[in-house]
């Protein structure tokens, strides 16, 4: 899954959505980490869902 749709902002709000609920702190960062390598544009919808983790 990662490979076919990891360009997707969907994808990405539902993967920290996912690691969240399973409480995986670990996984979050090095998700957002390669959120921000990769380049990934979020729209203004997609920044904020997912603002609690991209403010810190």
């Amino acid at each position: 899954m990662d490979q076919n749709w990891h360009r997707s902002e969907e994808y990405w709000i539902w993967k920290i959505r996912y690691l969240a609920a399973q409480k995986m702190g670990r996984e979050i960062e090095e998700s957002l980490k390669a959120l921000k390598e990769e380049h990934i544009y979020l729209s203004s919808k997609g920044k904020e869902a997912l603002e609690f983790w991209l403010i810190g």
